[in-house]
């Protein structure tokens, strides 16, 4: 499907209509707005409105992340991959901003995060400070007593382990082990002060790192009971802040939905400041779609008769946005497209060409019935029940034609919670009449069929950019770049089919591969003047075909994620039915708490590896031959929120 054609309009309007201009268009969500000014200049008063609003945002979501750590209702793990929206009234909103002092919250939310912050630190510095001195809790003088002894030295030091046998028979010191580990030895070193330079000699000779403790007037045991004690008051600190933290909770909503009213203010003003002024007029400039246009014409008539607006071409070199536009069914596959980039001006939208390979490859990445059921009902149940996003729509409609598909290529392949059919009653035998692949007994038949549609999708991409560049009327390149590789290329695997087959064929498809590469020789290389140069790079280019080669190995993983899905599978069926057989009674609460634990586990794995893989088939090995991307996304001018959705 082609791209959405745009058109560039330059909309006039009375001076008075501005503020009533800007808020229709962002609540129509048409047009992409651009300023007629190069640069905006922005006068001290509009540049202090704008750091007010950007100070307060900042500030709000601050607060935001601050109290969403004390929610006590944390985000289920469905909420965490596709949060639910929260709708707000544009009345409620204004309310909002009006009655609710919010810069008090903020306020206690800086204060507490600022206990909160010393209260850590203070929890860390102790905790440094138990860790140092827990080696030496067995140590019963005073530490003060260090420094008090004429004659005696005492020191503290750790001995590597290995050099205790012979360090034990040096006369100069009494040692006393306090602690030891399989690597050091803590030690009270006790010595002549006459003798401590020997000492010190004898003490870099066994590598021995000499420790300083505080000089407190309690043994190391009391000053860890000391700290202990000290730990549980700033626990008791801490628990009181988080109290009140959890207090503040409840205006997470209001904080929202400032947060969000501040946003619409500051784009607003933006925007307003990029237009063009006289003292009665001012203009802007945008582009729309060209659909749009006749009804957005007519709805600026029925606001005022002093509001113009006028189609005008695109300045030389002037590329315009890009909008894609599908049936309801394929607008989830825009997602995989958006990932990669909006097309070219002289491109397509790729999307419906990348829908059925997509769902094809993660059923089989998923390849199992009992999944693809599941995946089905939770991502229908998501749909009907929870309040999403846009965006989070789109994945849970993925997810639920992924679920259909696998159903299918899960019958086809056997997969059914992983169960090894054999064992079925006679009763659902038919079951296995459905399989027509076995991954597990069969794995090369199934390498075979996933490295066959490897070879069907690069081709096919590569007709794709043949077609599309024959609708530019680029005949010459669509012949010779796409349409030599695509007969070259054919006969090419038509060979190594029929030889392993073992057919007559296989001469004729040979000589057809020669022909083919002798065209593209001739051919690849015809940018160049030089003819020798011509020849070279023409030879060169068949290079390319290793290229292809690893584009088509890279579907092995097809077999790969089939298979890791089926074997895991079946090991968790093996420890449950274990479980089952090896302990009486209880076994079968076990067994319950594996099969759904495991296969939940598995599900998960599987549809993330799944998802993953079969999108990177379609944007690396798959765009990459007919589709470019690049182009920049059309973004009408509209209520941008980051929190909320105003109704």
């Amino acid at each position: 499907m082609p791209v959405v054609p745009m058109q560039k309009i330059n909309i006039v309007a009375h001076r008075s209509l501005k503020e009533e201009l800007i808020n229709f268009l962002q609540q129509r969500e048409v047009v992409e707005i651009r300023g007629l000014k190069e640069t905006p200049i922005l006068t001290p008063e509009t540049l202090k409105k704008i750091e007010t609003y950007e100070s307060q945002i900042a500030e709000l979501k601050f607060a935001i992340d601050f109290l969403s750590r004390f929610k006590k209702r944390r985000k289920s793990f469905l909420e965490t991959f596709v949060p639910p929206q929260i709708y707000i009234k544009e009345k409620d909103l204004e309310k909002i901003y009006q009655e609710f002092n919010f810069q008090k919250t903020l306020e206690a939310c800086r204060n507490l995060d600022k206990k909160l912050s010393e209260l850590k630190s203070l929890e860390n510095k102790l905790d440094g400070e138990y860790e140092h001195l827990s080696p030496w809790k067995n140590l019963d003088i005073p530490l003060y007593e260090f420094r008090e002894m004429e004659k005696i030295g005492l020191s503290l030091g750790i001995l590597p382990a290995r050099e205790w046998n012979n360090f034990i028979k040096e006369i100069l010191i009494y040692t006393e082990k306090l602690q030891e580990t399989k690597t050091k030895i803590y030690l009270a070193l006790i010595y002549l002060k006459k003798d401590e330079e020997q000492v010190n000699k004898l003490l870099h000779h066994y590598g021995i790192e000499r420790i300083s403790l505080p000089e407190v007037k309690r043994t190391v045991r009391e000053e860890l009971e000391a700290i202990e004690k000290y730990k549980g008051e700033v626990a008791q600190d801490r628990d009181f802040y988080i109290k009140q933290a959890e207090e503040l909770t409840q205006h997470i909503l209001k904080l929202m939905s400032l947060h969000d009213y501040l946003l619409q203010k500051k784009i607003k003003l933006e925007v307003e400041n990029g237009l063009v002024h006289t003292r009665d007029a001012f203009g802007l400039q945008g582009w729309i779609k060209k659909r749009d246009f006749k009804n957005l014409r007519e709805d600026l008539a029925g606001i005022s008769k002093a509001i113009e607006i006028l189609e005008v071409s695109p300045e030389e070199g002037e590329t315009p946005p890009v909008a894609i536009e599908n049936r309801e069914y394929l607008k989830p596959f825009e997602t995989i497209t958006r990932i990669y980039g909006m097309p070219l001006k002289t491109e397509r939208d790729p999307t419906f060409a990348l829908s059925f390979f997509f769902l094809l490859y993660f059923g089989l990445c998923l390849s199992d019935v009992g999944y693809g059921i599941v995946l089905a009902i939770l991502s229908f149940w998501a749909l009907k029940k929870l309040v999403l996003s846009e965006g989070g729509k789109r994945l849970m409609q993925l997810l639920f034609y992924g679920g259909l598909i696998t159903i299918v290529a899960g019958a086809l392949t056997g997969g059914w919670f992983g169960i090894d059919l054999e064992t079925l009653p006679s009763t659902v035998r038919w079951i296995k009449a459905l399989r027509v692949i076995d991954p597990i007994k069969n794995p090369l038949n199934m390498l075979i069929l996933s490295l066959s549609l490897g070879v069907f999708q690069i081709l096919t991409g590569i007709t794709i950019q043949m077609i599309w560049k024959i609708k530019n009327k680029d005949y010459l390149s669509a012949i010779l770049d796409n349409g030599f590789w695509l007969f070259f290329l054919f006969f090419l695997v038509s060979f190594v089919v029929a030889k392993a087959l073992g057919s007559p064929l296989s001469q004729m498809t040979l000589y057809l591969t020669g022909i083919g590469a002798l065209a593209l020789i001739l051919t690849q290389g015809r940018d160049q003047k030089n003819p020798l140069l011509k020849l070279a790079f023409g030879i060169l280019s068949l290079y390319r075909t290793t290229s292809y080669l690893g584009d088509t190995l890279s579907y092995s993983r097809l077999l790969a994620l089939g298979m890791t899905t089926s074997i895991i599978g079946m090991v968790v069926n093996i420890i449950a039915n274990l479980a089952r057989t090896s302990i009486p009674i209880l076994g079968y609460v076990i067994m319950l708490a594996v099969l759904i634990f495991g296969h939940s586990f598995n599900l998960l794995v599987s549809v993330l590896g799944a998802f993953i893989h079969s999108l990177r088939l379609q944007l690396v090995e798959y765009f990459g031959k007919f589709f470019e991307g690049g182009g920049k996304p059309f973004r009408p001018f509209r209520r941008e929120t980051k929190y909320i959705v105003i109704q």
